[in-house]
C-alpha cells in the first residue's frame, strides 16, 4: 500500500480546526441567500472566489463573515452535517475542534449558553450515530481584547457548572495576533488554568517567537497553534523540545497566509521535525484554504521531503499529542491504525 493510500484510509486525529469553516460552499451559499449578508453572491465559484485570501487579517475577516451566516439551530444543523462528512471523507475518528463564541455574543442571534446546548446536541448525535468523536475548545480570542476573553470564560465556566457531560474540553487562544500579545490575557488564563481546563494558544503565526514564549510561560499553554516563527530562535525551538511542547502545524493556512511561508518546500516542519519538536499535522480552517486531513498529509509527503516513516509517526502523533485519556490514545492507535501499517 503506497503511503497516498494509506493516508486516505487509516483513522486519523486532528487537532487544530476551526469548526465553523469546516462549512461547505453549498451550505454557505444556501445561508447567505437566506440571510443577504454577503451582497452580489450568486453561485459557489463567486462564493469560493470571495473567500479565497492572502493574509491571516483577510482569513480572519472572511471567518467573521462564516459566523455571520449562522443564527440558528437550524443552521448549525446544516454546519453539524458537513463537520461529520469532512470527518467521514478524511477517516478522522477523532476530532478537536474550535468554537468561537465572540461573534455569536456580540451579533446576539443566538444566547451564547445556546451556541455551547447546540454544538454538544450535534456533537452527541454524530459520536451516538457514527461513533465520531468531537471534543470542543472554545476560543477566547485575541481580536475583541482581553476583557471579551474574560467574560467568555465566565460565560463557559457558568455553561459547564450546568452541563457537566459538556465536550467542552479546554480554551484557545485565536484571533488577531498582530497588536494582542498573549500577556495581555495572562489573567484569563490564569483563571482559566486554576479551573482545570486545557489550554492552547494560536502564537507564532504572525508574530515573531517571542510571542511563543510568552504564550507558554504567560498563558500556560499545553500546544502551539502554528508556532511558525519558532524557527527564527533556537531557543525557542529548544524550549518546545525540552518541554515536549507539540507544534499544530497547518502546512496550508501557512502557505496561503504567506507571513513566514511562501510555498510547500519551504515550510519549517521537516526542520521542526529533525530538531525534535513534536509535530502535528493539521488544517485550520478547510474552506477557506480549499483543503482538507488526507490532502495536508499527501501535499507534505509529496512537497515537504518527508519520508514515509516521518508521515507515519505524524499520524501518531495527532494521536499522542491529543487530549483524550492516555487508554484512549493506546486503544486507537493499536487497534485502528497499527493494523493498516502493518499491512502497509
Amino acid at each position: 500500500m503506497s503511503i497516498v493510500s494509506l493516508i486516505s484510509k487509516i483513522p486519523k486525529v486532528e487537532i487544530h480546526i476551526h469548526l465553523e469553516a469546516v462549512a461547505s460552499i453549498k451550505t454557505l451559499l444556501k445561508l447567505n441567500r437566506k440571510y443577504g449578508v454577503l451582497k452580489n453572491i450568486e453561485n459557489e465559484n463567486e462564493f469560493s472566489n470571495y473567500i479565497f485570501v492572502e493574509t491571516l487579517s483577510e482569513m480572519i475577516g472572511n471567518f467573521f463573515d462564516l459566523q455571520k451566516l449562522f443564527r440558528n439551530l437550524e443552521d448549525y444543523a446544516f454546519l453539524a452535517e458537513d463537520v461529520l462528512e469532512y470527518m467521514i471523507e478524511n477517516r478522522v475518528d477523532y476530532l478537536e475542534g474550535f468554537i468561537s463564541p465572540s461573534m455569536v455574543k456580540n451579533l446576539g442571534f443566538v444566547a451564547v449558553q445556546d451556541f455551547y446546548a447546540i454544538w454538544d446536541q450535534n456533537v452527541r448525535e454524530i459520536e451516538s450515530l457514527y461513533n465520531k468523536k468531537i471534543r470542543l475548545i472554545v476560543d477566547l480570542s485575541r481580536s475583541f481584547g482581553p476583557e471579551n476573553a474574560m467574560d467568555n470564560l465566565n460565560t463557559v465556566k457558568s455553561y459547564i457548572r450546568s452541563n457537566p457531560e459538556t465536550a467542552i474540553i479546554g480554551l484557545g487562544l485565536g484571533g488577531l495576533e498582530i497588536g494582542n500579545p498573549a500577556r495581555d490575557y495572562y489573567e484569563v488564563f490564569k483563571k482559566a488554568k486554576d479551573t482545570g481546563f486545557h489550554l492552547v494558544a494560536h502564537a507564532g503565526e504572525e508574530v515573531g517567537p517571542e510571542s511563543i514564549v510568552e504564550a507558554l510561560d504567560l498563558c500556560s499553554a499545553e500546544r502551539i497553534g502554528h508556532g511558525t516563527s519558532a524557527i527564527y530562535d533556537e531557543d525557542v525551538m529548544k524550549m518546545l523540545r525540552d518541554r515536549d511542547i507539540p507544534l499544530e502545524i497547518c502546512v496550508t493556512s501557512n502557505v496561503f497566509t504567506k507571513k513566514y511561508v511562501s510555498e510547500f518546500s519551504n515550510h519549517p516542519i521537516g526542520k521542526f521535525i529533525e530538531y525534535g519538536i513534536p509535530v502535528t499535522v493539521n488544517t485550520d480552517d478547510p474552506v477557506l484554504f480549499g483543503t482538507n486531513l488526507n490532502r495536508e498529509y499527501t501535499d507534505i509527503s509529496t512537497y515537504c521531503g518527508l519520508d514515509d516513516e516521518t508521515i507515519i509517526k505524524l499520524l501518531k502523533n495527532n494521536v499522542d499529542y491529543s487530549f483524550m485519556p492516555d487508554d484512549q490514545k493506546r486503544e486507537f492507535w493499536q487497534t485502528k491504525a497499527s493494523p493498516l501499517i502493518a499491512n502497509q
